[in-house]
């Protein structure tokens, strides 16, 4: 039969108090450092998730500041083309102007130079005639008359 002795006794108590020491010593600070570990790795799941969140808030304000990038680009090449109009459209009345001026001025040298040419003309009509009339008078004979007008004439030419 079943003996029940001391010795028993003791192994009974000795192994609650080896239960007792491994569950205070080794086993409450394993499960402590496992617990502290975990919540470590949450925590660094948690800040991981959040750097993504502001990772792509950032990402999305970047997209929206090229858009703005882009649109200021287009407003400002159109402004300039704008102003490159503006500037050509001047720039070509000026010369308009400036080649109307200088046409006037042409054509009123032209007029001048050939109001001094007929004035010349004119005044070389004139010579010929008081010298035809000279010679009229002077001369007895139309055809000898005629002959020295038209050698005075190509002479002069």
């Amino acid at each position: 039969m079943l003996r029940i002795d001391y010795n028993i006794l003791f192994t009974i108590v000795n192994l609650l108090i080896l239960f007792w020491a491994l569950r205070r010593f080794l086993f409450k600070p394993v499960r402590e450092i496992m617990e502290k570990r975990a919540d470590d790795i949450r925590n660094s799941f948690e800040e991981a998730d959040q750097d993504r969140r502001e990772a792509e808030e950032y990402k999305e304000q970047c997209r929206k500041q090229l858009g703005n990038i882009d649109e200021a680009k287009k407003q400002a090449q159109e402004e300039a083309r704008r102003d490159a109009a503006k500037e050509y459209n001047r720039i070509l009345a000026d010369a308009r102007k400036e080649a109307a001026r200088i046409i006037q001025e042409s054509k009123e040298r032209a007029a001048a130079a050939a109001d001094e040419e007929r004035r010349q003309a004119e005044s070389d009509i004139v010579k010929m005639i008081k010298s035809a009339a000279a010679k009229i008078a002077e001369s007895e004979d139309d055809s000898k008359m005629y002959d020295d007008f038209l050698r005075e004439v190509n002479q002069e030419k």
